[in-house]
């Protein structure tokens, strides 16, 4: 388990763990603000009361505690992109907790249906999931192969491969409840990514997630591995308004192994192209409309990823 590092008293230490509560252990040479990890034997009971804190407490807590702890507490140390179109980042801590999200506008009444705040990676993923379908974003019997991309981007690489092991799991938990299946039996090599910096930068002044344009740019190298002409600018920008579901059967068609006829898709910049943006963008908003006529209660807000 994840724990901060809140006050150092000689040979003991005074913890916040992952599960809000606040805890005494031995002091290995720790310093105030640290993130370690803590095994539950490890832990003794204190002189000092045991206490559990709520999400909104644990800043104005920290501060008194341990000065710069509350940075630790809530400095993101992992971005994870979700993309179906809508579209939502979530901001992840040490504890693996949700503290932010940003969305596009189809994703923002949403994630107004969603308790994120403060929650558990692991459980936002289900939800989200659970809402997108709900809303008929996700119908297709193989949704988590062709209709979803989950992007993540992290301080280490350690770190990243643990955060795509745990969102993995919790898939292939929902696939293999929905559906009958065994969890091994569920691929999401395609489906949850790990993207570099260089990505989340450069995603950044697009204005779309780090998940999509790597699909994209994956696309683009696929392409060019089977000899075909590479992406034009403009190419990139239109895949890139439309959805997951779109840009992955291209992907899937372009490396139909053994089939002459799979080349480069047509994709001549006319008015048909703005057409079918729009029409996309039409059936969106019929969804959106739907979604606020239902999830109007929602009490959280969020940033916006534009």
């Amino acid at each position: 388990m994840k724990a901060v590092v809140l006050e150092i008293i000689k040979d003991k230490a005074v913890v916040l763990s992952g599960d809000g509560m606040m805890k005494e252990i031995g002091n290995r040479n720790y310093r105030i603000g640290q993130s370690i990890e803590m095994e539950e034997k490890t832990m003794f009971k204190s002189n000092r009361k045991y206490f559990k804190i709520g999400t909104g407490l644990v800043a104005s807590l920290v501060i008194m505690l341990g000065g710069g702890s509350a940075y630790a507490y809530n400095t993101p140390v992992a971005q994870v992109s979700l993309d179906v179109n809508p579209s939502v980042i979530y901001s992840v801590n040490a504890f693996n907790k949700v503290i932010a999200v940003e969305t596009n506008d189809d994703a923002e009444p949403i994630i107004h249906t969603i308790d994120w705040d403060g929650k558990e990676l692991s459980v936002v993923i289900e939800n989200t999931i659970a809402a997108l379908k709900k809303y008929e974003y996700l119908d297709g019997t193989e949704w988590y192969e062709n209709e979803v991309l989950i992007g993540v981007n992290a301080e280490s690489d350690k770190k990243e491969q643990k955060l795509i092991k745990l969102i993995k799991n919790e898939l292939q938990e929902i696939v293999s409840e929905e559906f009958g299946v065994e969890k091994d039996q569920v691929n999401l090599e395609e489906s949850v990514v790990g993207v570099g910096f260089e990505r989340v930068t450069e995603a950044k002044k697009l204005g779309v997630t780090p998940g999509k344009l790597n699909l994209v740019e994956k696309l683009d190298a696929s392409l060019i591995e089977e000899g075909e002409a590479a992406l034009t600018t403009t190419e990139k920008a239109i895949l890139l308004k439309g959805t997951v579901k779109e840009i992955m059967a291209q992907l899937h068609r372009n490396k139909n192994i053994g089939n002459p006829d799979q080349t480069k898709p047509e994709m001549e910049i006319e008015e048909e192209d703005v057409v079918v943006t729009t029409t996309t963008g039409k059936g969106i908003e019929k969804n959106k409309d739907k979604i606020k006529a239902e999830g109007s209660q929602g009490n959280q807000g969020s940033g916006n990823a534009n």
